[in-house]
């Protein structure tokens, strides 16, 4: 994003996906999304999330994401346990079976 506050390595050719800012990464498999208040604006990259299966933990909070929340996405993460999208404008009301693997959730 062009606004974002941080974005180094993002999109970079030259940069592993791995040593972009806010991604977490075990044997080079995207573990961990933390880009929480870095001024991401736009509609929720639903399609971008629903390809990381290996995902354990999402903070994308206090930023400016909008839509309605994709429960579809978000169940199919089995690993996801940390989930924090509050402080966005994400419409929709959250279902307690988000990810079978949830531990914590903020909307």
């Amino acid at each position: 994003g062009d606004f974002w506050l941080n974005k180094i390595g993002w999109l970079d050719e030259e940069v592993e996906y791995c040593d972009w800012y806010g991604v977490s990464c075990e044997s080079r498999i995207v573990i961990g999304i933390d880009l929480r208040g870095n001024n991401l604006t736009g509609p929720f990259p639903y399609h971008n999330i629903s390809m990381l299966h290996d995902i354990q933990s999402l903070d994308l909070a206090n930023n400016a994401l909008s839509g309605s929340i994709d429960y579809v996405t978000f169940y199919n993460l089995r690993h996801l346990s940390h989930i924090d999208l509050s402080s966005n404008q994400l419409s929709g009301a959250v279902d307690i079976l988000i990810s079978p693997a949830a531990k914590y959730v903020n909307f």
